[in-house]
């Protein structure tokens, strides 16, 4: 089906922690600045579900946020817009609050996000037979190193049918 993330990350839903909290603090020299820059990397894309999905029981697209920087990131939120491009739905909108620390260079360490797929009859039908394109819009929000929010796009376009998703 696909990579499965085992995610340990530390979660700190009692207040906030920064970087400066761990014992970083941030250089005005360009070169050690800009090794310090952050980002987050996004991938494993997967589906999960049945060949009759319902509102009830809807087909679930999975990605995951990696931090493949060399200082922790705070992950604060995830965004998705889902557009389903076989249809004239408007684009359904979901919203993923977290207060979760990602450490540096740690593959195993991710944050799976889950976006359910609810399809009319029409984009059902597209779904079984291979044909239902997926357009993702998205936003990361995580704290910088100087713990203002810094925002991070993404947009990916799949076509989905059961049991597989195509990037």
């Amino acid at each position: 089906m696909g990579i499965r993330c085992a995610a340990r990350s530390c979660r700190f839903p009692a207040g906030l922690v920064t970087q400066s909290d761990l014992g970083y603090h941030p250089t005005p020299d360009p070169v050690l600045r800009f090794s310090q820059q952050q980002w987050l990397d996004i991938g494993n894309w997967t589906i999960e579900g049945n060949d009759t999905p319902t509102d009830d029981d809807p087909v679930e697209c999975k990605f995951e946020i990696f931090n493949n920087t060399s200082l922790p990131i705070t992950l604060r939120r995830v965004t998705t817009d889902v557009l389903l491009m076989n249809s004239r739905s408007k684009p359904r909108s979901y919203e993923v609050t977290e207060n979760l620390m990602l450490p540096p260079h740690a593959p195993s360490s991710c944050y799976v996000v889950r976006v359910p797929i609810t399809m009319n009859e029409q984009q059902l039908k597209s779904y079984r037979k291979g044909e239902l394109f997926v357009h993702f819009d998205g936003a990361i929000a995580f704290l910088g190193p100087d713990a203002s929010e810094v925002p991070q796009r993404f947009q990916q376009l799949t076509n989905l049918k059961p049991g597989k998703i195509s990037l």
